[in-house]
């Protein structure tokens, strides 16, 4: 069973920029490597910026699932997450993810090149691994 919707916090309109994962740790890797780097603070992001629903649309489009958009009013977001998923053992929403949506975004779209050189990868790009038979019941199935 799931939800026959998806929440949309803030009706979906808040901005994100995605960051593949293997493209956040080589900046980790790369930022532990260089002297100029230590105790400063490197703000980091991929170059896209999408609002949250186009991030959903995106994944959804992968998994092959359609649902219906929920528009959340971020004010409303924190005591939904506490009544419904506090008892919850793999919550679908947590505290820390709607925490998110209040810190704006804070990265320039090109801080990756600038500070390693590199381009990192498009949402779009890493999206196939979550289209694999059985991945939803292997992540969310309690061991």
């Amino acid at each position: 069973w799931s939800w026959p919707f998806v929440w949309l916090p803030g009706g979906g309109t808040l901005w994100l920029q995605p960051i593949w994962v293997e493209d956040l740790a080589r900046c980790i890797v790369q930022t532990l490597e260089r002297p100029d780097l230590i105790g400063k603070t490197v703000a980091i992001a991929g170059e896209e910026r999408l609002p949250y629903k186009e991030v959903i649309r995106q994944i959804m489009d992968v998994v092959g699932i359609r649902r219906i958009s929920l528009p959340v009013p971020l004010i409303l977001m924190r005591p939904i997450t506490r009544l419904l998923f506090s008892w919850w053992y793999w919550p679908p929403v947590s505290n820390f993810f709607v925490d998110r949506f209040f810190v704006p975004e804070a990265a320039d779209f090109d801080s990756i090149l600038r500070q390693f050189g590199y381009r990192p990868s498009r949402l779009q790009d890493n999206l196939n691994y979550l289209g694999r038979p059985g991945l939803r019941w292997r992540i969310f199935h309690r061991r």
